[in-house]
């Protein structure tokens, strides 16, 4: 029986840190999107929340990142929108349809690769959205 207790002990600390882990998991940090109550648009300010409203009408807000593309909360958007240089780094808000593409099989000489990859589009143009500095 002696032997039988470290593998008790063992078995405990891994059961414990399990349970320790799973608490404090980030399951969802930001909450649903808000949504603007005196217009009703779903304000996303967390990349979490995009595949809960692909489809929709939504408002992004975040920082204006230039990766291959802008992007904002990793939507991408136009360079055609995009009025200088000095608007990236800058805290920005877009509205439009937010759509969502999932890549499976790309060439080895496509662009990107593999993945998802969400959009906005301007609903009444059909082309990509304008950005707008909020900071």
């Amino acid at each position: 029986m002696p032997s039988s207790t470290p593998t008790l002990i063992r078995s405990l600390a891994i059961l414990l840190l399990l349970a320790l882990l799973v608490g404090c998991s980030d399951t969802d940090a930001s909450g649903d999107a808000s949504v603007n109550s005196e217009s009703g648009e779903v304000v996303i300010t967390n990349p979490k929340d995009l595949d809960k409203h692909v489809g929709k009408t939504v408002v992004i807000r975040g920082e204006l990142h230039r990766l291959k593309l802008p992007s904002v909360l990793g939507v991408d958007l136009s360079f055609n929108d995009i009025e200088s240089d000095d608007t990236f780094g800058k805290q920005v808000e877009c509205t439009g349809k937010l759509q969502r593409e999932v890549v499976t099989d790309a060439p080895p000489e496509a662009a990107r690769g593999n993945g998802t990859y969400y959009a906005l589009i301007d609903v009444s143009k059909d082309e990509p959205v304008t950005v707008k500095i909020i900071e």
